[in-house]
């Protein structure tokens, strides 16, 4: 009984006969006839397991502090499953811990949170509460930076005026 077929017959004997070890490579698996149950039951361990490395990656991005490639891997992971309250928490505490997000990346960090809670099934739901409320102070510290640094500059404008 063969399990995968190859869309290159080529590519299958060697695959057979090779001590190679070239890679294989998604696209050259057929996952079987998209119109049997068999299919979607593959096809839903594919995205889990696509998820689950973007998940990872995205992690290992966070740690290291890269926060633009770390919401690449979650962005690219939504594309797979755009319920997995997981990917929203993630993002939203790259949002968060990314020191040069906007007010804008900010709300959208809330708005990720508050989905992830949506479709939480999980006891992680205390984590992601408590993930809101410190998200929520950030974005009131911001917006109250950002209106401290206004009026420092008119106040600065206006001392030049005086002059």
């Amino acid at each position: 009984m063969k399990w995968i077929e190859f869309r290159d017959s080529n590519r299958e004997k060697k695959c057979q006969n090779s001590t190679n070890l070239e890679p294989i490579l998604d696209s050259d698996i057929l996952f079987g006839n998209n119109s049997s149950r068999m299919y979607v039951i593959e096809q839903e361990s594919y995205n889990l397991s696509i998820v689950s490395i973007l998940l990872s990656l995205a992690y290992a991005y966070m740690e290291l502090r890269h926060f633009t490639e770390a919401i690449e891997c979650i962005n690219e992971g939504l594309d797979y499953n755009n319920e997995n309250p997981d990917l929203y928490f993630r993002r939203s505490q790259a949002l968060l811990y990314n020191k040069n997000s906007n007010t804008i990346q900010l709300e959208l960090a809330l708005n990720d949170i508050q989905k992830a809670i949506l479709y939480n099934t999980s006891k992680q739901i205390i984590i992601y509460e408590d993930h809101l409320v410190l998200l929520k102070k950030t974005i009131e510290n911001r917006q109250n930076n950002e209106v401290l640094k206004i009026e420092g500059k008119l106040i600065y404008k206006l001392y030049i005026i005086s002059i």
